[in-house]
């Protein structure tokens, strides 16, 4: 995230945030806390590959389904085929309820240069998918 070019920055954040390194963004909090997931791709182009960006679990009546918008959700990936399957399988007598996550909104007002192409892949591609298996929330 480049602090630097927002115009709503606070004068200190430029000295503690910086610029996006590149890619590494996820990298220390991956190696330090195990995730349930089993992935393993980069996260960015000087990233070493990152574990567990996308996984699922219930709890209590809700079924909660997390996954990455830094890593290709696209169809035919690794990550589409787990969301398509996972959500497809849901028990809804078990868990009527679905939540879905990643890091990046699909809907927003904001049209920042580098969210703007992920946002509009994930309303063409996840989307209809989310639609088509019920999701309750995401």
């Amino acid at each position: 995230y480049d602090w630097p070019l927002q115009p709503w920055k606070p004068d200190w954040a430029v000295g503690i945030y910086g610029k996006d390194g590149g890619g590494e963004c996820g990298v220390p909090y991956s190696l330090k806390f195990k995730m349930p997931g089993n992935s393993s791709f980069s996260t960015g182009t000087h990233a070493p590959p990152t574990q567990n960006l996308y996984y699922s679990f219930d709890m209590g009546s809700v079924h909660f389904v997390y996954f990455s918008t830094e890593t290709d959700f696209l169809p035919g990936s690794d990550q589409y085929n787990f969301l398509k399957h996972d959500l497809e399988n849901v028990n809804r007598k078990k868990t009527p309820f679905v939540v879905v996550q990643g890091h990046r909104p699909m809907y927003t007002t904001s049209n920042e240069i580098r969210d703007a192409p992920i946002r509009e892949q994930m309303m063409k591609h996840l989307e209809p998918l989310l639609v088509k298996n019920n999701v309750t929330l995401a």
